[in-house]
């Protein structure tokens, strides 16, 4: 098993196709803890780094992604970070690359998603930082 698998990913023999099934795992595993705020950080930057150096092709990871977007509030990333932003953007281009015909209904799902999880009220002013 993969100790590590997003610094995994950059190596130079990461896209050999013997590993496809390893990185099919790991975004099935992923994707099933992108819900858990423990978790959710780590998920995310795994499922974007999968995405981002192609290690998944979209049309592979085509039900889990459609999971994640169906229902959002229950399947999508418990925070708002750095890694569920880069996460959401990488998403939701590798999603329009593969059928740009869904790009309205994805982004709409996760606008609902980021409007539920970032409140600008909710944080203090930090006027006299």
């Amino acid at each position: 098993m993969l100790t590590n698998p997003p610094s995994c990913a950059f190596n130079g023999s990461s896209k050999d196709s013997t590993l496809s099934p390893a990185w099919a795992g790991a975004w099935q595993l992923a994707s099933r803890n992108i819900s858990a705020t423990a978790t959710c950080r780590a998920a995310c930057l795994l499922l974007e780094t999968l995405l981002r150096l192609k290690l998944v092709k979209y049309g592979d990871v085509t039900e889990a992604a459609e999971s994640i977007v169906s229902s959002v509030e229950l399947n999508g990333p418990a925070l708002f970070a750095d890694s569920s932003s880069s996460f959401w953007e990488i998403f939701l281009a590798s999603a329009v690359d593969h059928s740009p015909g869904v790009f309205n209904s994805m982004s709409d799902r996760v606008l609902e998603w980021l409007f539920s999880k970032w409140t600008p009220s909710r944080f203090k002013s930090r006027q006299g930082l």
